[in-house]
């Protein structure tokens, strides 16, 4: 009787387990929950986040529907309690449907990471998992070109681009020469979180060649080269920056051998002008001088 009396609570333990598991797994049974995995958002852009639900149910309720990331929990529907509108920057985009996609607005760069996705209706629940990457594409390229003063007579040519995450820059010319190697890239970090990447590829006026000069983001993730912008140099004849030079130098010369001498001799006949008034003053002549008439002569 004692055995039966300590046995009884065990059993009751375990059966009301069984009914728990039963009754949980009879639960999750009666809806499907599928969502998207993988999501990619663009950054600063409204990304959506697929999700829908199938139940063999003919009547069903929604009653809270919730996201955990970095186990910070964000309930976005709750039956008990009504959201006029978003939660944050997170809403539901249908309610009272099967599609419990969610939506978030202004997607920024800290939005990335997993998601458990958590739904519970009035007979059951069921939860996923979403994995979000947030990218920014970068933007075409800003080539510019600097002819430097220096005697080797450089030419740096300076490609800037912004976006996210990290890329790399490459040279290329006529699409087939790669000059990577040859340049000096570094990137900083914007207050958004954005890399701003600038390449300058320093070429010498020996080596300048008539040619179709381009600057390349590479994607490391996906292997791609997202955008590219190009640079024709012209050859030495006629390349621009090398004309410009030139025409400093005449400019140069025409100043120091014909401006200069001749500010300078005007400078000197002015001077002597000067002198020579200072030394011998100014005589009326003789047709300003007042002449008395003859009438005044013989009044007197």
């Amino acid at each position: 009787m004692n055995c039966i009396l300590e046995m009884g609570p065990y059993h009751t333990v375990t059966f009301l387990y069984v009914i728990l598991y039963i009754g949980t797994t009879f639960a999750e049974s009666l809806v499907t929950f599928n969502c998207d995995h993988s999501v990619t958002g663009i950054f600063d852009k409204d990304t959506e986040l697929p999700c829908s639900f199938d139940t063999k149910m003919k009547y069903f309720s929604l009653c809270e529907l919730s996201i955990n990331k970095d186990g910070n929990r964000t309930v976005v529907f709750s039956k008990e309690e009504y959201f006029s509108g978003a939660q944050g920057r997170i809403k539901l985009l249908h309610r009272n449907s099967t599609d419990v996609s969610l939506l978030i607005q202004k997607t920024k760069l800290s939005d990335g990471g997993k998601y458990q996705y958590d739904l519970e209706l009035n007979f059951g629940y069921s939860s996923q998992t979403i994995t979000l990457k947030v990218k920014a594409p970068y933007c075409l390229p800003n080539v510019t070109a600097f002819p430097t003063t220096t005697p080797m007579g450089t030419t740096n040519l300076i490609c800037e681009t912004i976006g996210y995450p990290l890329a790399q820059i490459h040279w290329f010319v006529d699409g087939a020469r790669n000059l990577t190697s040859e340049a000096n890239t570094s990137s900083v970090k914007t207050l958004q979180g954005l890399f701003k990447i600038t390449s300058m590829l320093q070429i010498k006026e020996v080596n300048i060649s008539k040619g179709n000069y381009s600057c390349a983001v590479w994607n490391v993730e996906e292997n791609v080269y997202e955008v590219q912008q190009h640079f024709q140099i012209l050859d030495k004849q006629h390349n621009p920056y090398q004309k410009t030079a030139e025409e400093r130098k005449k400019i140069i010369l025409i100043v120091v051998f014909v401006i200069f001498p001749v500010c300078f001799l005007a400078f000197v006949i002015l001077a002597v002008l000067q002198c020579s008034r200072r030394r011998h003053p100014a005589v009326r002549k003789e047709s300003e001088i007042p002449m008395m008439s003859s009438d005044r002569g013989a009044d007197v």
